[in-house]
């Protein structure tokens, strides 16, 4: 028999009223196998089983993405978008798990992104009913192959215990509907429906090619409170997951579980940290007559730290299981500092919780959506941190998949649930592949996203009016501008899309010389748009852009959009503003922030910019923590989300500045490497590792005692690296300790010169 391939598989289903459908076949072997690889996927999630066995220890799968076309209903302002699309299957090796004789395929489906059907905010724009289709590829030992696929004529499907399943709203199990055995080759399939041909996905199959859902830690549940059928647990740490319940009682009692970040003083949780009233995340689950029972979610999670169970039944036992995306951390950073220590950390469970189906949340509970504004905030972090390549990776061809075919707009979540942003949402499609290029050196990440950079800066031609100011993109649309400044955000909106403007017209000017194309329309778009910006919001008597606060200032030096003759003091108005009329705190939100540390080292004012940080008064990062955050909160003054990743930028300048591990933009993917330690600060020591996409590591650390420093640089094998010292540092020694196969270790012994008055 001819191998066949998943897609020659057939898209199969149950009736749209099941909620989370169960699907069979029985197959025999009847001679010796050589391997056995199972291809699968099912939408919106799914779980196979061979032989009453779970195939992997994967959760939450396949990854999410722009499955295929879709009405979309119940939206906060019009939109009519016309996109790429694509599924992803999984390959399984499951030549152990067949056995000779009758065996049992299965699959367990839920509704995932896929059939989204009730959401507080922008509720219905579901894709369609679960569906699935597999391909089991058999070779025998005797050279011969079988295929065994999904089809309307030898599968059977029937309702799971799981009533309900919603990726926000939470899961609704009835044990006392559980079939023992069900994916047994010799359970029943008496009163078992026949499976239906299911409408194929318009989307295009492809294999996933990038890290899967898995549970990464278990934690405690420890009591806090307990009432007559109420228990209030405290896991110690806010993160995205499952609840395990282990429970004895009586059949048909109900076990209630609710989640939430913080809890109020009478030991009621505060419903408002994980997207209020109107969208509680909940389980129920009803027990059968088993001595003891266990539950654990299959098809979705929870955001929490504290959760509420109610019940009459007996706990047992009762711990989270952290889930994530399996991209393991690999970045590190170490300082003197303590509270930096305590920031990087901070960052990276917040990320962590914010990673699922291979794409990064704005937050893990109210909305769990991919806004393009805070993935490309993100990216560099993500690749400092962690193993986050192929993640990446996949997130730009999702941008590609999501770009309007229509207009070249890129939307402010993709894949696409709705939400609002503004242009520094959808010029990730300029900026992701840049840093991830920068990070790599595949310069073919550029090549293929050229065509979609230039149709995005074509979009926002058509935004301007003809002024080269942007005001909105889409009619009706949000525009954010910088999201999430401490209090009131006053700075305009316009002045923050244009600034963005004008910075991705300089990117591509640096993307088209990369790819030897002409740079002469990027360069006269730069020139117009740095034009209008001085024209509308240069004021020469303050030496200050716009409103001269919230990162004003930052913005128009990131840019580069300051006549040169004012860059020095554009550059003290900004330190100025934020030592005296700010006390050394930020002013800034989302977008600003990370420019606001970097203009302020890159422009003289490195002291400010290490003060701001090292605060622990509002508003600041210090003050989360002091606040008892374990997550990054949504905004300084602790209200709703207390798990939001997007401010987790200042990462990148711990190990950029504090540590000194640089891109050389001219030979990208850490070919050479500039070292810029900064220890002219109140640090007596750094140091930092990144891991290349190649697997080879890099690390600098450094040690201060009184005005010597000790530096020792790790780089792999043919890689070199430029020392760029502080002002007023200079070498004293050079000793080259190892220089084996695959590291040089340099140590050098630094004397601070003494400026003549």
């Amino acid at each position: 028999m001819t191998k066949q391939h998943i897609t020659d598989a057939m898209w199969i289903c149950a009736d749209s009223k099941i909620s989370s459908p169960l699907f069979k076949r029985v197959f025999t072997i009847d001679k010796s196998i050589t391997s056995a690889v199972l291809s699968c996927t099912g939408l919106g999630y799914f779980e196979a089983y061979l032989n009453g066995e779970k195939v992997g220890l994967d959760v939450l799968i396949p990854a999410q993405t722009d499955y295929e076309d879709r009405q979309l209903i119940h939206m906060k302002y019009p939109m009519n978008f016309k996109s790429h699309h694509r599924v992803m299957y999984l390959d399984y090796d499951v030549t152990e798990m067949i056995a000779q004789g009758d065996n049992a395929l299965g699959m367990w489906l839920g509704n995932g992104f896929y059939r989204q059907t009730e959401r507080y905010i922008e509720g219905n724009i579901s894709y369609g009913d679960p569906k699935m289709m597999l391909c089991l590829d058999i070779t025998y030992e005797d050279g011969s192959t079988q295929s065994i696929l999904s089809d309307d004529s030898h599968w059977y499907t029937h309702t799971s215990p799981i009533l309900f399943n919603n990726i926000f709203f939470g899961e609704k199990y009835d044990a006392n509907l559980e079939i023992d055995d069900w994916c047994a080759a010799s359970s029943s399939v008496d009163g078992w429906d026949m499976a239906m041909k299911a409408t194929p996905v318009g989307g295009r199959l492809v294999k996933q090619d990038c890290p899967t859902d898995r549970v990464q830690e278990v934690y405690t549940a420890t009591c806090l409170y307990k009432g007559k059928n109420r228990t209030i647990y405290d896991i110690k740490q806010n993160i995205s997951g499952f609840l395990t319940i282990k429970v004895s009682g009586i059949k048909g009692q109900k076990v209630n579980i609710c989640f939430a970040g913080n809890i109020k003083d009478d030991y009621s949780l505060d419903f408002e940290s994980t997207g209020g009233e109107k969208q509680i995340q909940q389980l129920e689950y009803i027990l059968n007559d088993k001595p003891t029972q266990s539950y654990t979610p299959r098809f979705t999670w929870a955001a929490f730290r504290y959760c509420e169970v109610t019940t009459d039944a007996d706990i047992i036992d009762i711990h989270a299981n952290f889930v994530c995306t399996d991209i393991k951390k690999t970045g590190e950073f170490h300082c003197s500092n303590e509270l930096f220590n305590k920031l990087f950390d901070l960052y990276s469970i917040t990320q962590r919780a914010n990673i699922h189906g291979c794409i990064t949340s704005d937050c893990p509970h109210r909305e769990r959506l991919s806004y393009t504004g805070d993935g490309q905030l993100v990216t560099e972090p993500l690749m400092l941190s962690f193993d986050g390549y192929s993640f990446i990776r996949k997130w730009i061809k999702d941008l590609k998949d999501g770009q309007n075919i229509d207009t070249g707009y890129v939307a402010h979540t993709i894949p696409f649930m709705g939400g609002g942003g503004g242009p520094a949402w959808g010029s990730a499609i300029v900026i992701t592949p840049w840093r991830y290029y920068l990070q790599t050196g595949d310069l073919a990440i550029l090549e293929e996203m050229y065509k979609p950079m230039q149709r995005w800066m074509d979009y926002l031609e058509t935004r301007t009016d003809g002024d080269y100011i942007i005001h909105r993109e889409e009619p009706g649309g949000w525009c954010l501008g910088d999201w999430c400044t401490p209090g009131e955000t006053v700075i305009p909106e316009s002045y923050v899309n244009t600034c963005y403007y004008a910075h991705i017209a300089l990117l591509m000017i640096d993307i088209s010389e990369k790819l030897n194309i002409s740079t002469a329309q990027y360069e006269e778009l730069y020139k117009s748009i740095r034009n209008a910006i001085i024209t509308k919001w240069y004021d020469t008597d303050t030496n200050s852009f716009s409103i001269g606060s919230q990162g004003t200032d930052a913005l128009a030096l990131w840019a580069k959009v300051v006549p040169d003759d004012g860059v020095t003091q554009v550059a003290q108005t900004m330190a100025d503003h934020i030592t005296n009329d700010c006390n050394g705190h930020l002013d800034t939100g989302i977008i600003a922030t990370p420019i606001l540390l970097d203009m302020l080292t890159e422009y003289g004012h490195f002291d400010v910019a290490y003060n701001n940080m090292d605060k622990k008064t509002y508003p600041s990062f210090g003050y989360m923590l002091e606040h008892g955050a374990t997550t990054l909160w949504e905004r300084f003054e602790k209200v709703e989300s207390d798990n939001h990743p997007m401010f987790g930028t200042y990462t990148a300048w711990f190990i950029k500045i504090l540590v000194g591990i640089n891109i050389d933009t001219d030979s990208p993917g850490y070919q050479n490497i500039i070292i810029k330690p900064r220890f002219d600060c109140a640090l007596t020591a750094a140091c930092g590792k990144v891991v290349t996409i190649a697997n080879e590591i890099i690390t600098v650390s450094w040690e201060k005692e009184c005005d010597q420093v000790e530096i020792i640089i790790c780089i792999p094998q043919n890689t070199t690296y430029d020392l760029q010292l502080p002002e007023g540092y200079q070498v004293r020694s050079k000793i080259k300790e190892n220089n084996s196969e695959h590291i040089i270790v340099v140590k050098n012994f630094i004397d601070k010169v003494l400026k003549s008055t």
